[in-house]
């Protein structure tokens, strides 16, 4: 495992019994009412790793050009909230055409 998975303990009996606690406090909550976010990363500019070529290419640096989705829903999925787009820029050029 690797990023957030790979740093979780959840082997460790402490924290075991956090995630019992707060399953028991989640279950007092109607599913609607209940929500969650979880973020993904889009490399927009980062071509891809594989090509029909039939020769080879020169290489270069990988371009890390990042832009963050963040995706919410409720636990019954009857509410899924706007994307948020997090960036480094107010109004990112690949975006400039997009209203």
């Amino acid at each position: 495992m690797h990023g957030e998975a790979g740093s979780a303990a959840i082997d460790d009996p402490d924290s075991q019994q956090q995630m019992e606690d707060l399953r028991a406090l989640v279950a007092t909550y109607e599913r609607r009412n209940v929500l969650n976010m979880d973020e993904t990363g889009c490399f927009w500019k980062q071509p891809p790793n594989r090509s029909l070529a039939t020769e080879a290419q020169a290489g270069g640096k990988k371009v890390k050009n990042r832009l963050t989705l963040a995706l919410t829903s409720n636990a019954d999925g009857s509410e899924k909230i706007a994307v948020w787009l997090i960036g480094k820029s107010k109004n990112p050029r690949c975006l400039k055409n997009i209203h």
